[in-house]
C-alpha cells in the first residue's frame, strides 16, 4: 500500500519483466473507471504503448491523481494491461485496482501493484 503525501499528484504501478533481458519488450496499457470519476478523481490514461528496455527488469507507470473535494467516500479505478508486443506475453495479472479513500485531511492512498510481462524470444 502506498500512502502518498497530501500533495502527491501520482500513483505508481510497476510492471515487472520476467524471462530474459535481451531486447526491448512492449505492452499496451490504459486506465478504466470504477467508482472514481475521470477528470475529477484521476486523469484517465488512454491506451498507449510502454516499453521495457533491453537489460531492464521493470517499467514504472504513473497515473495522475486529482484532489476532489466533492468525493465523500473511497473511489476506485483500474490500470489495465491488455496487449503484449512481439516476443512477449502478458502474465496472469493484467488489472490493478487503485483505491482512493475518502478525503480525510486531504491525504490519498493507493494500492501499488505489479504486473508481469514475460519475454518469449
Amino acid at each position: 500500500m502506498i500512502h502518498p503525501a497530501p500533495d502527491e499528484p501520482l500513483v505508481q504501478v510497476v510492471v515487472r519483466r520476467s524471462g530474459g533481458l535481451r531486447g526491448v519488450v512492449s505492452f499496451r496499457w490504459r486506465t478504466a473507471p470504477g467508482t472514481a470519476i475521470r477528470g475529477s478523481d484521476f486523469n484517465a490514461v488512454t491506451a498507449r504503448t510502454a516499453y521495457i528496455g533491453a537489460g531492464r527488469r521493470t517499467k514504472d507507470l504513473f497515473i495522475p491523481i486529482l484532489t476532489n473535494p466533492a468525493r465523500t467516500e473511497s473511489a476506485t479505478f483500474y490500470v489495465i494491461i491488455d496487449e503484449a508486443g512481439p516476443g512477449a506475453t502478458i502474465g496472469r495479472r493484467t488489472i490493478a485496482l487503485i483505491t482512493l479513500p475518502a478525503p480525510r485531511g486531504r491525504a490519498l492512498s493507493a494500492t501499488r501493484s505489479r504486473f508481469g510481462v514475460e519475454q518469449t524470444w
